[in-house]
């Protein structure tokens, strides 16, 4: 089995349990150390490698296997990743507006915020995070960070809730659609 999106080796340990042999990928620097203790656990059918998903082909042959039973996919961003501020990802709390699933490479949130242009962002949220009212949200930002770069999630995240303070009776916060779509 490949298990694509490793995280804390949930479903890699319980494939293991039931006697798989399992190849564990996963982008996100963090998920080595568990992948560490599952290996510990299981040296003779565990192997980690720091990859995403999308090498999985390529990973698995280097592994010297042509052929999987399985492939074990659980997308989206763990309760770990949110729960760091330091990552990024949430609203809820300060931290640098980084969201990178992999921090060795790509932009960060800081970098697309404060250096496309608005007709890019504008695309952005509202393609990858179904924003309806991308363009008033695009012209807050872009006036805010000719005063100011963004910095921080809460720094982006009160200036998209101000401009969309209309939404706060919904119960979600405002500014979800464009973290999602960072």
């Amino acid at each position: 089995w490949i298990d694509g999106t490793f995280g804390r080796g949930g479903h890699a340990s319980a494939l293991l349990e039931r006697g798989a042999w399992v190849l564990g990928l996963d982008q996100d620097d963090e998920a080595e150390a568990a992948a560490r203790a599952v290996e510990a656990r299981w040296p003779e059918t565990f192997r980690w490698r720091q990859h995403n998903f999308k090498d999985l082909k390529t990973c698995s042959i280097e592994h010297g296997w042509n052929e999987v039973d399985g492939v074990l996919l659980d997308l989206g961003v763990s309760s770990p990743q949110l729960e760091t501020p330091e990552r990024g990802f949430s609203f809820r709390s300060e931290g640098a507006l980084g969201m990178r699933m992999d921090r060795r490479s790509g932009p960060t949130a800081a970098d697309l915020v404060n250096e496309l242009s608005a007709e890019e962002l504008t695309q952005l949220f509202y393609e990858h995070g179904g924003e309806r009212e991308a363009r008033r949200v695009v012209r807050a930002l872009v006036a805010r960070r000719q005063r100011a770069p963004f910095r921080t999630t809460t720094d982006l995240a009160s200036v998209v809730a101000e401009t969309l303070a209309h939404r706060r009776a919904r119960g979600i916060h405002p500014a979800t659609q464009v973290f999602q779509a960072l």
